[in-house]
């Protein structure tokens, strides 16, 4: 700058400023560098990688089994012949069983096959009615005591026991047991039993002896009494107390029975020994005894709707079935793979049972009360159901 004067006037302005600089706040201060947290940038979002979709698991329906509806077919009368080729009665068709034909009948005491399967005998209150089962045609009739209680035939079919009562409840009951020749209806013997009723009888599965269940209010006169069935002749007695219901097993060497409605009693032939005796409950009175077909086993029906099945050998409990209602009678199958149940109160159905697992494979209705008397036939291929309404049922799988 050439101006001396301006050239002051600058330098005077230089230090003036420099001056003023020099006392304000914080000078001469070396200066504290603040960093700053560095701004960062924020990751991208990550777009999501596609799940993989997947296929549900389907649901295994089970295939039902198949299910028989049967052909309402209708009940054969009287006199018209049964469908020729019926099968037996097994597990494997037993859903197929329907009712075949029914005829009148008044209150049955017991039902017998002929051997042959061709024939069936009928007790009523006095007399004793045979069926040809092909038409259910009466083909003959034998008039016994009035009170029939039970009979039995020998296997040849030539010779019938029968036992009825007289009396009542309050004046006491006398028994007797008749042997009777088929051939002419000629009774052979009677026996009679003073003050003593008779409950039951049987004849053994080879023919002889019977055996005839006797009840007394005296606890010593309730016995089993045998009568050999070629001479008629007592030949022992055994000393059972009550005896309400008894059955031969298919070997003859052994006899179910019911003392008191409350217990099973297994008793051996050849000592007359009691074996065991199997108690139920207050709820569970015996109303109903069968054999299986081989002997090993003993189903008894109850009153408070269970059936039992029964190691007969050892007298252990095998099986429980349960119905809502009370057990009247029980039949196995001739092949022994089926257990057929009577019912009464709260139904009148005959239900038939799977021993192998003990389920229950089919219902018959039809009746309208108590079904009280059921037997298959010899070859198996007919059930027959007797029930306190005045008819009878033949049952079966058409073929």
């Amino acid at each position: 700058m050439r101006n001396p004067i301006l050239r002051c006037l600058l330098s005077i302005l230089v230090l003036v400023f420099s001056q003023v600089a020099c006392n304000l706040p914080g000078a001469g201060v070396e200066p504290t560098l603040t960093l700053l947290p560095p701004t960062l940038t924020p990751p991208p979002t990550p777009t999501p990688m596609p799940s993989a979709t997947v296929t549900p698991t389907p649901t295994i329906t089970p295939t039902p089994l198949p299910t028989f509806t049967p052909t309402p077919f209708p009940l054969l009368a009287q006199g018209e012949f049964l469908p020729e080729s019926l099968q037996p009665i097994t597990f494997g068709n037993a859903i197929q069983v329907h009712a075949l034909a029914e005829w009148k009948q008044n209150t049955v005491t017991s039902l017998v096959w002929s051997p042959d399967g061709n024939r069936l005998a009928v007790g009523e209150a006095a007399e004793i009615e045979f069926y040809d089962i092909h038409t259910r045609q009466k083909v003959d009739t034998l008039v016994v005591d009035d009170g029939l209680v039970d009979f039995d035939l020998t296997p040849d079919w030539r010779y019938l026991a029968s036992a009825s009562n007289s009396g009542s409840e309050w004046t006491g009951y006398t028994g007797s047991v008749s042997f009777w020749r088929l051939s002419d209806k000629i009774r052979l013997y009677i026996f009679y039993l003073d003050q003593r009723g008779v409950s039951g009888l049987s004849i053994a599965p080879d023919g002889n002896p019977l055996v005839a269940g006797v009840t007394s209010p005296n606890y010593i006169d309730n016995n089993f009494i045998f009568w050999n069935t070629v001479t008629y002749e007592i030949t022992r007695t055994m000393r059972t107390g009550g005896v309400l219901d008894l059955a031969f097993s298919p070997d003859g060497q052994a006899i179910a029975s019911t003392p008191d409605r409350f217990a099973i009693r297994l008793w051996r032939m050849k000592d007359s020994q009691m074996l065991y005796e199997l108690p139920t409950s207050f709820t569970g009175a015996v109303s109903s005894l069968a054999f299986s077909p081989d002997g090993a086993t003993l189903a008894t029906g109850h009153y408070d709707g269970v059936i039992r099945t029964w190691d007969v050998a050892k007298g252990e409990l095998k099986q429980e079935f349960v119905i809502d209602g009370v057990i009247e009678s029980l039949a196995f199958s001739s092949d022994g793979t089926l257990l057929a149940s009577g019912q009464g109160y709260r139904g009148f159905a005959i239900h038939l049972w799977d021993l192998a697992n003990g389920q229950m494979v089919q219902v018959l209705p039809g009746h309208t009360h108590a079904v009280d008397h059921l037997a298959f036939s010899p070859d198996g291929k007919l059930l027959v159901s007797g029930s306190y309404d005045g008819t009878l049922r033949l049952w079966g799988v058409r073929p």
